[in-house]
């Protein structure tokens, strides 16, 4: 192998190494840019959660100072509300209540706390007594007997 041949190969390969610098290179500019992009996106996103941050701080801030607000009026007696009572019924509200109230679709309750009488007892139902009865059943302990 001659001089020319050795000069030969190693300017081969130094193109071919020139060749791949230049397309790393290119490569590089490529990434960078991308990279610029992406940087440019991220500062924006921040920016973006940084001016809602100081929003919610703010709107954190207001609330926190209105409850500080309400607490120091509901402490005064002078400042606390009094109850308003209800306002009477008009003539319409209270005959709907009502037909509501009787017309629940329940039969009215014949025995128990809520049930209403529908018939009493009375003396005068009793006409005479009935034969085999003895008089100390009629008579309550402590009186005197009946006798008949």
């Amino acid at each position: 192998m001659g001089k020319d041949m050795i000069i030969k190969i190693l300017q081969d390969q130094l193109e071919a190494s020139n060749a791949t610098i230049l397309r790393l290179n290119i490569t590089i500019q490529n990434m960078q840019s991308s990279f610029d992009a992406t940087v440019v996106d991220l500062k924006a996103t921040i920016a973006s959660l940084e001016a809602l941050l100081q929003e919610r701080d703010a709107s954190l801030t207001k609330a926190q100072n209105q409850v500080r607000g309400l607490s120091k009026l509901t402490e005064k007696k002078c400042e606390r509300q009094k109850p308003q009572p209800p306002a009477p019924k008009t003539e319409e509200e209270s005959q709907a209540e009502q037909e509501r109230k009787g017309q629940s679709g329940k039969p009215a309750a014949t025995t128990g706390p809520g049930a209403t009488c529908t018939s009493r007892w009375r003396p005068s139902s009793m006409t005479s007594i009935p034969p085999g009865w003895r008089a100390e059943r009629l008579s309550a302990p402590g009186r005197s007997s009946v006798t008949g």
